[in-house]
Parts: structure tokens; C-alpha cells; sequence
């Protein structure tokens, strides 16, 4: 692109479209799409505002080297394509319709592991390796010493990152690295959530209708359950977790169950059995709709608040709660 193509500088987290779904609407108003945002810390006041100005950072996707400017505006422009094909099958589940054919799935579950990877504290981590390669820049003498901190980083998920293309970076004054550490990060955004995907769409995904309670919602909308077996930095990402948590509107969650593994000690039966049922997973087959309870509902919040950031959002007649306190009353 040319430098005088417009770029777009307003970089949503989690998307408009998407909180619409726990937003109200004033005939009135001119700004009249409102969103309620509830800090986890006391200290930060609560505020209602439009969905367009929460969840909001300024060029949180923009790519600044000039070398790299023709691609400036990419990730944010593959981040757009998604939610528009992604936002219309959420607005369908709001609407009751959650029966969904295998495309759609995959079209949601894209969207989904595209949602766990690119919150808050992703990067937060992001900007802490950052800080971390920055302090070591003295002492790291090859590719691999950078390797290695990639490796013990456990809050990090770079799954293709290019430690030779950064260890340049580090030793060439007129190179940026936290430029060239924005563009890895962006790629492994979407590489991360490529490997992601599989595993949000092979396992039984369960609607829950609420007619009496309703949800909220975050600034890192996706939660997890812990998996089975210990935690680890292969286990903690959704391929290792045993189910997830997902509040699609004000009164409809999408709980993901865990999934049929395979391993060498099976039989072959076994193994074509849970295959089956993971092909059968994919194509919708034992998708199930039900009716949420109150108590289901205060679970659902409490989770969502747990695995918050720094915001839980919610309608703002839904606001009568402790956010701090909310997010301490989860248990499993």
C-alpha cells in the first residue's frame, strides 16, 4: 500500500460486533449502541460508553517500519474479514438459531482461536519478552541464546518465531526490534491460532439459553478449564485444556466440552471410535441446546471475570455487581 492509503489507526481487541451482543440500545441517543465497563481493580472508576470506544487500543495492529509499510495495515485487515463472516453466525446463535453445519463451526471456531491469541495479556507478554531481549542485548551472542528464552518464556506462544531474523535485529543498530518483534508477533497472532483451531472444532459444543439471568462479558472474552493431566505450557494452550467458556450474547454461552484423545496404548477400535466422534464433533452432530439456571449463569460471570484482564463489560442495566468481588468467587 501507498503512504498516502488510508490506515486504520483504532484497533479493537475484542470486537464491536461482538459486544453488541451485551450492549443497549437508546433510540435517542447519539451515540446510541452503550456498553458498560466494570475495572477488576477499585482503584479505576466504572464507565458506560459505545462499544466503539471500549476494548480499544490505537495502533495495537500497525506495523511501523518503513521497510515493512506496504504491509502496515494487513493484520488489522485480516482481523476485519474474519469478524465480518464471523459476527452474523453470533448474532444468529443471540437469536436462537444455534444449529450450525460444519462450515459455519469452522467459521466460528476461526474466529474464536483468533480471540484467545490476541487479548490483553498476550501481548503483555509480548512487551515483557521485549523487555527482557532488551536487557539482555549485551549478553545474547547467538540465535539460540534468544531460542532459549522463547523456550522457558511460559506465558509466551511463538510457534514459528525466528530467532536468527531477531538476533540480527539486536546486532544491527539501524535495525528497530521491537518493530521487527511487532511483526513476529502479529504472525504468530494467526499462525498460533491456526494450531489452535482444530481443537475448538473437534469437540461437542453445548448452547446454554438463559430466560432469567443474564451474562457478561471481557476484555479476554474465551475461558478455560484446566486440563487433566499437569498444567505445562503445551497443556495450558487449548489443545491441552479441558473445555472452554465462551458468552456469546447477554443470554446465550457456548460451553465446549473436552475431546476424544488417541494414543498408542489404544486399541484400533478405540482409535476409529473416537475418531468417529471427533468427525462427528466437527460436522455438529452432538451439539446440544439447553436452558441455563441462575446458578449456571453466576458460574458462567464468575469464570469470565476470573480469566479477565483488566475489564469485565456488560449491559448497563446488568451493572449491580462487584466486579472484584465476582471474579473471587469463581471455583471449579
Amino acid at each position: 500500500m501507498s503512504k498516502n492509503d488510508t490506515i486504520t489507526r483504532r484497533h479493537h481487541y475484542v470486537p464491536k460486533g461482538y459486544l453488541k451482543g451485551f450492549a443497549k440500545y437508546e433510540e435517542f441517543a447519539d451515540d446510541r449502541i452503550k456498553i458498560h465497563a466494570k475495572p477488576l481493580n477499585k482503584t479505576d472508576k466504572e464507565f458506560t460508553a459505545s462499544v466503539a470506544d471500549v476494548a480499544l487500543k490505537y495502533d495495537y495492529n500497525t506495523l511501523k517500519s518503513p521497510a515493512l509499510f506496504k504491509r502496515v495495515d494487513e493484520a488489522e485487515n485480516q482481523l476485519q474479514a474474519v469478524e465480518n463472516t464471523a459476527i452474523p453466525i453470533i448474532r444468529r446463535i443471540e437469536n436462537g438459531d444455534a444449529n450450525l453445519d460444519h462450515d459455519q463451526r469452522e467459521t466460528l471456531s476461526w474466529y474464536l482461536a483468533l480471540q484467545a491469541t490476541r487479548v490483553p495479556r498476550v501481548r503483555a507478554a509480548h512487551e515483557e519478552f521485549l523487555d527482557i531481549l532488551e536487557n539482555m542485548r549485551g549478553r545474547i551472542k547467538q540465535p539460540q541464546d534468544i531460542q532459549k528464552v522463547v523456550d522457558s518464556f511460559g506465558s509466551l506462544n511463538y510457534p514459528d518465531f525466528n530467532a536468527y531474523e531477531v538476533w540480527q535485529s539486536l546486532n544491527n543498530p539501524q535495525d528497530s526490534l521491537r518493530n521487527n518483534l511487532r511483526l513476529q508477533h502479529l504472525e504468530n497472532t494467526f499462525l498460533s491460532a491456526q494450531r489452535e483451531l482444530p481443537f475448538i472444532q473437534i469437540r461437542q459444543w453445548k448452547f446454554v439459553y438463559f430466560d432469567n439471568a443474564t451474562l457478561i462479558t471481557s476484555d479476554s472474552p474465551i475461558s478455560t478449564y484446566p486440563p487433566k493431566g499437569a498444567v505445562t505450557k503445551e497443556t495450558s494452550t487449548i489443545g491441552g485444556v479441558s473445555g472452554l467458556l465462551f458468552p456469546v450474547a447477554r443470554t446465550v454461552a457456548l460451553s465446549i466440552g473436552d475431546y476424544p484423545r488417541v494414543n498408542s496404548l489404544m486399541s484400533q477400535h478405540d482409535v476409529n471410535k473416537n475418531l468417529k466422534v471427533v468427525k462427528e464433533n466437527m460436522d455438529g452432530k452432538h451439539d446440544r441446546v439447553i436452558k441455563g439456571s441462575a446458578a449456571i449463569a453466576r458460574h458462567y460471570n464468575a469464570m469470565t471475570a476470573h480469566f479477565a484482564y483488566k475489564y469485565l463489560y456488560c449491559h448497563p442495566d446488568d451493572a449491580n455487581f462487584d466486579a472484584a468481588e465476582l471474579k473471587n468467587s469463581f471455583t471449579l
